[in-house]
């Protein structure tokens, strides 16, 4: 009810003191009006340049990372890489290891042909197949298996041996 008690007074008709205090106060306020928007407004620019400023740094912030990611990425692709042909380069070398492993037993071997020497002993009537390295003439002379021999026969019989490991 007292709602329409208002509406009732301000929509009837107003006396002139009321008229006037209302044009003063209106006058009044749009006389501080400007001042106070200046202010409202200057505070707002620079709340507006302070932002522009910080979206500045967050853009240059934001563009780092993306190069960042970007170096990231290719250091990884590179490593990947560089892990594959590490595991190529362990492989080979396994390989070749093992292919020099092979080629040195068949060189023992064609060496161990090579100086194999056949003595003959003509009194027991028997051949005798000996890989001949100096310590095995050597034994085989203070044992005299070759009695009927002489020293040059003996020598003569060793000859191979003894040309193959001058050369």
């Amino acid at each position: 009810m007292q709602w329409r008690e208002w509406n009732e007074r301000l929509a009837g008709p107003a006396g002139p003191i009321a008229v006037i205090a209302a044009g003063v106060v209106i006058l009044a306020g749009l006389y501080a009006l400007p001042p106070w928007l200046d202010q409202r407004y200057a505070e707002e620019h620079q709340y507006d340049r302070e932002l522009s400023r910080i979206l500045e740094q967050t853009q240059a912030a934001h563009e780092h990372i993306e190069s960042l990611r970007t170096l990231k990425g290719s250091d990884l692709a590179q490593l990947r890489a560089g892990i594959s042909g590490h595991a190529q380069t362990q492989k080979s070398l396994f390989e070749s290891g093992l292919s020099m492993q092979e080629e040195r037993r068949l060189l023992e071997k064609q060496l161990e042909i090579m100086t194999t020497t056949l003595l003959i002993n003509p009194s027991l009537q028997r051949i005798f197949s000996v890989a001949a390295s100096p310590s095995i003439i050597g034994r085989l002379r203070s044992m005299r298996i070759m009695s009927g021999r002489s020293r040059s026969a003996t020598s003569r019989a060793t000859a191979p041996f003894s040309a193959s490991t001058t050369r």
